[in-house]
């Protein structure tokens, strides 16, 4: 009987992961390069839960020369934006960590935004400030170039 139950239990686990009631983990103790993965993933699913992990609240972002601070995650973000260049999906080409220490840390990407067919979009660099908070990787501050929308003022 005892092994009915634990078979139905890791089924109804599965289960429930599956439609989405089990979420990702918070990104605890990752390399910087492994955390830009997880952020990537999550930003290609739109998956909010995570999103919401991943940046620190308040987020600011460097663009041509202006500094503009964000409350929260979703008012930097804006989907409908994006989507509007043709964006299905975004692809990291290269990364690399100039400087990590055990609470802060810079990450360099170079990345890529891809439509439906996999055609290129936009090719970009991105440089992120990263946080340590509580164990986790939090996404500080963002240097972008304004080629690249990002948010509903692009």
């Amino acid at each position: 009987m005892s092994r009915i139950k634990n078979k139905l239990c890791f089924l109804l686990l599965i289960f429930t992961m599956q439609i989405g009631i089990v979420e990702k983990p918070l990104a605890k103790e990752m390399e910087p390069e492994v955390f830009l993965q997880y952020f990537i993933e999550a930003f290609n699913d739109k998956n909010s839960s995570v999103l919401k992990t991943v940046f620190n609240e308040p987020l600011l972002r460097v663009t041509a020369g202006r500094i503009t601070s964000y409350t929260r995650w979703n008012d930097y973000i804006d989907y409908q934006k994006i989507e509007s260049t043709g964006w299905a999906r975004s692809v990291i080409n290269s990364s690399s960590v100039p400087f990590e220490d055990n609470e802060s840390a810079v990450l360099k990407m170079n990345f890529s935004r891809l439509d439906n067919k996999d055609n290129l979009i936009v090719r970009s660099d991105v440089t992120y400030l990263l946080l340590k908070v509580k164990g986790a990787w939090k996404i500080a501050t963002v240097i972008i170039p304004d080629k690249v929308p990002v948010s509903s003022g692009d």
